[in-house]
């Protein structure tokens, strides 16, 4: 059974013992800690899709067809919500969020966020006509990083109350619309009321105050190290399945954003390069490098392997820790583990 899993985070400030891969790029391992197991059997968890950390004594899961809450010892509590596309159910529940002791969930087949209360009871629906790649609610306001027909914007913020856009932020390039087709978190967090981000194929770090109008303005910037973006130069590529594949597997695109006090910021990246076997993509020379951007000034910490982590979906990042799934095979059952990144400070 294939899952998406996020690797493990590398986020300690001295480089450990690795290997070069064919781009002379260092690549380290890192230490994590073990929450739990996922007691739950693969009926029930099937694919995973999304991971969000509500508190330190639970957090929630979502998979193709269900939403699970989970306890700290990896024991299911309930299920969030039913399948289906009546008035609140969710259809293909892509992406779970949390507001306090509120689960958001985006219904990607239909289109809309469902607002739960911890007990499952559905409290409010939110339509929104567009994909999406990620958001976060925040004092009745949606932060969608955004997707589909709404992707000309990085971001859009949705009024809870009103049920609309009320502001739209940063137009993209064409390099950023294909790079965002990569499933994987996005890089949007948010600190003191002012939202953070970043554009896929940028090295700045964005920023905005919710409640003032204006242009954003940058907050911090990475240095390209081993980042590379090649220009487009085909204007049809965006609608050429095969050239954009090919263009994802060659690119580095920005990952993750996170913001912690002093104005400093840890910025994850997907680097290198992917190899074709036919239609199997094989990461052998695909790393994450994590950087550190404090005051104005940034440098990379350490890469660390794809091969190794797998694919960056499922993480959520709660009280400055970053926390992901990971999956693997115990003879003919599939188990899943929480994690925490041991995060030197």
């Amino acid at each position: 059974m294939r899952i998406r899993v996020l690797s493990v985070f590398a986020v300690i400030a001295l480089i450990a013992p690795g290997c070069k891969n064919n781009d002379a790029v260092n690549v380290a391992e890192t230490p994590h800690e073990t929450i739990c197991n996922l007691n739950e059997t693969n009926a029930t968890l099937g694919y995973l899709n999304s991971l969000a950390i509500i508190d330190s004594t639970e957090f929630i899961v979502s998979t193709n067809t269900a939403v699970c809450l989970f306890d700290n010892k990896g024991n299911l509590v309930r299920l969030i919500g039913h399948s289906g596309r009546a008035k609140g159910e969710y259809s293909y529940p892509q992406y779970v969020r949390t507001d306090g002791n509120t689960i958001f969930v985006w219904s990607s087949m239909t289109l809309k966020f469902i607002a739960y209360d911890i007990n499952g009871n559905p409290l409010a629906e939110y339509p929104y006509d567009s994909a999406i790649s990620d958001f976060i609610p925040v004092n009745g306001k949606f932060i969608i990083y955004t997707a589909g027909n709404k992707g000309t914007n990085a971001i859009d913020v949705y009024d809870m109350h009103s049920r609309k856009v009320i502001r739209s932020v940063c137009r993209v390039t064409d390099e950023h619309k294909i790079l965002n087709a990569n499933y994987a978190v996005s890089p949007l967090t948010i600190k003191d009321d002012n939202v953070f981000f970043m554009t896929r194929d940028g090295l700045d770090i964005e920023k905005f105050d919710m409640g003032k109008s204006g242009e954003p303005s940058i907050a911090g910037h990475i240095n390209p190290g081993s980042f590379k973006i090649d220009k487009l130069t085909d204007t049809n590529m965006l609608d050429d399945r095969k050239k954009s594949s090919d263009y994802l597997d060659k690119n580095s695109y920005v990952l993750l954003l996170t913001a912690s006090g002093n104005n400093e910021f840890i910025v994850l990246t997907s680097e290198g390069r992917y190899e074709r076997d036919g239609r199997k993509r094989l990461n052998d020379n695909r790393y994450y490098s994590e950087y550190r951007v404090k005051r104005g000034k940034s440098h990379r910490v350490l890469s660390f392997s794809a091969k190794t982590f797998g694919d960056p979906a499922l993480i959520s990042v709660y009280e400055d820790n970053i926390y992901y799934v990971s999956h693997f095979i115990v003879g003919d059952e599939d188990k899943y583990l929480l994690n925490k990144l041991i995060i030197k400070r």
